[in-house]
């Protein structure tokens, strides 16, 4: 016996009115639209939360460990690794005297260019740093969640054993 239902293409869409239409699908949100959209609230969210529910702190000088980068970065422009010892505290390890931090260097480097406007910026870019990483996390996260949904519709069940297996999993 034949099934004479089809199967709607998939247009990777959300329906916003809740019919199942082909109308409505052009009328939902891509998914790269919702992904934005989360990745929005997201950012708002953990704005409000690293600054105390106070947005308007976003530049204000943090506390320990948020001058971390421009330490080294104020290394790197004399040519030296080794940073104040009393800028990481505990934080630092000392070899022959000197104190080193564990970081990478990429932040760093990428703070340099703002060591040419003195201690303006120093202490007051963590929080900004956070919010690029928190969209980066969110759009990176969207683009596995994606490759892991091709993947399980590219797999298909060969026999019903297979079929419980995954059920089992």
């Amino acid at each position: 016996m034949t099934s004479n239902v089809e199967q709607a293409p998939d247009t990777h869409s959300v329906s916003v009115g809740g019919s199942n239409s082909q109308e409505s699908s052009h009328r939902g949100l891509s998914s790269n639209a919702v992904v934005w959209i989360v990745t929005v609230a997201a950012v708002g969210v953990f704005w409000l939360v690293a600054t105390s529910w106070r947005p308007w702190d976003l530049f204000d000088r943090a506390g320990f460990g948020a001058d971390f980068y421009d330490e080294q970065a104020r290394a790197f422009w004399r040519g030296r690794l080794a940073v104040d010892p009393a800028i990481p505290g505990p934080e630092g390890f000392v070899v022959g005297g000197k104190t080193y931090l564990y970081y990478g260097p990429f932040l760093s480097v990428v703070r340099m260019p703002l060591m040419l406007f003195g201690d303006l910026f120093v202490g007051r870019l963590v929080r900004v740093s956070m919010l690029i990483a928190v969209v980066v996390l969110c759009r990176w996260s969207a683009r596995l969640a994606r490759a892991g949904r091709a993947v399980i519709r590219s797999t298909t069940l060969t026999t019903s054993s297979d079929g419980r297996w995954a059920l089992g999993f």
